[in-house]
């Protein structure tokens, strides 16, 4: 009886960690969307100055907005509008630094643990998970890479999953989307 509810408990860990292990948004995915869209990575072409707004018209996307939701659960409160420019800092390390600007005033600061990845700055990725086998399961994953085109311009690459499972019934999303934001 020992032995059974042994092995039981040994599973019922394996299977969570390989839930937890289980990643629908990986940098390689990010990479195969145009991969020769960005230069090699250069930290003086990388730090700088960049506006707020999507270069592309069509599509409404703020540089603030899809960084902070790696940051924080919430969305922001600040208004799109308020942010004249973005400030992007990667120290080099581990660290990215993003700060919004109002004119020359600063509105908000936040850091992001970064690392180099082949020609990209690849950003922790935001996972949020509740495995219980068998009985419910849900996943929401964010990852965005950062790098510049010969131009300057910032290109990320954004990348999204959500799934759920309870009992029998299962469902999920997921998508990439590429960026452009202009350097000042």
């Amino acid at each position: 009886m020992k032995i059974k509810s042994f092995y039981e408990s040994k599973l019922m860990i394996l299977i969570s960690l390989l839930c937890f292990l289980t990643s629908c948004v990986s940098v390689k995915k990010l990479e195969k969307l145009n991969p020769k869209e960005i230069d090699e990575f250069s930290l003086k072409k990388f730090n700088g100055f960049y506006e707020n707004t999507n270069l592309n018209d069509s599509i409404n996307v703020a540089l603030w907005d899809k960084l902070y939701e790696l940051k924080r659960k919430k969305t922001d409160t600040i208004d799109f509008n308020e942010i004249s420019k973005i400030k992007l800092n990667f120290d080099n390390k581990k660290t990215l630094t993003i700060t919004a600007f109002n004119n020359d005033k600063i509105i908000s600061e936040f850091k992001i643990k970064s690392k180099i990845k082949n020609s990209y700055l690849s950003l922790k990725r935001k996972l949020f998970l509740i495995p219980l086998p068998f009985v419910f399961y849900t996943q929401s994953e964010r990852k965005i890479i950062l790098g510049n085109n010969n131009k300057g311009e910032l290109i990320m690459k954004y990348g999204y999953g959500e799934f759920a499972w309870i009992l029998i019934m299962a469902g999920g999303y997921d998508g990439i989307n590429s960026y452009k934001f202009k350097k000042e």
